[in-house]
Order: structure tokens, then C-alpha cells, then sequence
């Protein structure tokens, strides 16, 4: 059960109404104060948000906060779509978790929420929200994925086995290995 006058700092997953704006509302019907950031440091579909302008926001406003909850996907790759999209060095992990201790170290007291959305594989051809060359090879990586696994956890009939073995060089390996 929440307290009355709970304040919450809130990152959303991205700038969609759903992510951004439902929480707040809920938020009002609940007495919680929510600190969301603005607009203009959210990402703009496939345009990743500034995260280095995020994590000050966060570190700005997380001082006197009972809570904060945020995306993982926003605050480290700067929105859902562009998870799916970087090109991040792993250096960039230690990074985040370094100011996550930061965060904990300004206010221990508060407690920290992340959470992530586990990442998808269409099975369909289309780029709207994908790497680009999902608009040529969408639906063959689903099912040479789906049809890969499937082998190693079932085995396939023979015709699932003659799709698959038509999979195996449709996908260019740089592609697959993105």
C-alpha cells in the first residue's frame, strides 16, 4: 500500500502516451507526485534520447524522492526503438551501472525500480521500428530463428528441415550476427 504524498521520480520506456503520460494519471488518482522528465529529453521514436541529459535529470531530481522508477531500455540506450538499434561498446554497461551506485550513494534511502522489455523478433519484414534491414529480411530471421531452435529443442519434419536448410544463406551473416 502506497502512502499519501509519495514522490516518485519517473523515467518512462519512451515518449509514447501510453509509457509517459498513463503513469502520470495514475499517479494523480493515487496523491503520489510524479517527476517525470520533459518532452524534449525523451526519444523521438528511432532518435535515442540524450542519456547523459537524462542521468542529470535523474541525478538533479532523485535528491528528495521516496522512489525512483525507470527504464532500463531509456536510460541506457535511449528509448525502446533504439534499443533495438545501437551500436553501444560494452563499456557502456559498466558505465550505467556505475551510476546506478552514484544514484544510490546521493540518496540512500531511496529505492530504485528499474525495469526492461525483453527484446522481440518480428516475424515480419519491416524496418518501421526495426534495424533497416528488417524491411528485407524480417520474416527470414524470425523463421530461421524460430525453425533453428525448434531443431535444437524438438527436431524438425523433413519439410520444416528443407525450409530451414533454404534459410541457412538468405540472411547475410553480418545481419545475423547484428
Amino acid at each position: 500500500c502506497l502512502e499519501n504524498n509519495m514522490k516518485i521520480l519517473f523515467i518512462p520506456l519512451d515518449e509514447r502516451p501510453c509509457n509517459m503520460l498513463y503513469p502520470q494519471y495514475i499517479a494523480e488518482s493515487a496523491d503520489i507526485e510524479l517527476i517525470v522528465p520533459p518532452l524534449s529529453l525523451m526519444s523521438e521514436k528511432k532518435i535515442a534520447a540524450d542519456t547523459e541529459l537524462l542521468w542529470d535529470f535523474v541525478f538533479e531530481n532523485s535528491k528528495h524522492v521516496d522512489a525512483v522508477v525507470f527504464s532500463s531500455d531509456m536510460m541506457m540506450y535511449g528509448g525502446l526503438i533504439p534499443s533495438r538499434l545501437h551500436h553501444l561498446p560494452e563499456v557502456a554497461i559498466s558505465k550505467y551501472a556505475e551510476k546506478l551506485v552514484a544514484l544510490k550513494q546521493q540518496n540512500q534511502r531511496v529505492k530504485i525500480y528499474a525495469y526492461s522489455c525483453i527484446m522481440r523478433c518480428p516475424s515480419y519484414s519491416s524496418s518501421d521500428e526495426e534495424p533497416d534491414y528488417y524491411d528485407q529480411f524480417g520474416e527470414q530471421l524470425f523463421r530461421r530463428k524460430y525453425l533453428e531452435d525448434k531443431l535444437n529443442r524438438h527436431g524438425l519434419t523433413q519439410q520444416e528441415q528443407e525450409k530451414y536448410n533454404s534459410l541457412i544463406d538468405a540472411v547475410p551473416e553480418q545481419v545475423l550476427s547484428d
